[in-house]
């Protein structure tokens, strides 16, 4: 910043800001502040007065605008998942149905399908986050400087991320898994 005497300055003063630190309302504050600058300097014009808070909200909005929408995506690629899993899930149990009719028909209690389905689904959901997470791992070391208080390899997110990942995926396949178990075991033999 240069501070330059305004009889002293060459041309208008056409780039001049003041920037005034104040613990009142900032608003009541450049009124009272502009009244007075007038009172002295009739032949200056107001060009508008602003906040902090709006400056950094400006220049702010557009990165906000990006995360906004990077979780839209986010969230929009979960529920896909959530729904590939369910049909791959629907889709198995309908080629397996005469063998789940079996196993009923034979003593097995719908709780055991629900675990035999939903753990078959589940050990290719881990399979999917491990390999998510280690290329997060990897990922994240890449986009380190595009962060901002948070580090690309933070274990909470990494975690979290983990976890909302399988619990939405276990309650995708626990639907498919549940439809499973309530086939009747004779309808199910006579499928084929």
């Amino acid at each position: 910043m240069v501070y330059l005497p305004h009889l002293q300055t060459p041309g208008p003063l056409a780039g001049a800001k003041i920037a005034v630190r104040t613990v009142a309302n900032p608003e009541k504050m450049a009124e009272l502040l502009w009244n007075e600058v007038k009172s002295e300097t009739p032949h200056l014009q107001e060009g508008g007065t602003t906040t902090q808070a709006r400056l950094v909200d400006g220049t702010l909005a557009a990165d906000r605008m990006l995360a906004q929408l990077s979780g839209f995506f986010a969230f929009t690629a979960a529920a896909l998942v959530c729904m590939g899993l369910y049909g791959l899930t629907a889709y198995e149990v309908s080629r397996r149905t005469s063998e789940i009719g079996l196993r009923m028909a034979l003593g097995a209690q719908r709780s055991t399908v629900v675990r035999m389905i939903l753990g078959r689904s589940m050990i290719l959901v881990a399979i999917g986050t491990l390999v998510g997470l280690s290329a997060g791992v990897g990922l994240g070391r890449m986009v380190q400087n595009l962060l901002f208080g948070i580090r690309g390899t933070d274990p909470v997110t990494m975690l979290l991320s983990a976890g909302v990942l399988l619990t939405a995926s276990a309650s995708a396949a626990f639907w498919a898994a549940r439809r499973a178990a309530s086939l009747d075991p004779i309808a199910s033999l006579r499928h084929e």
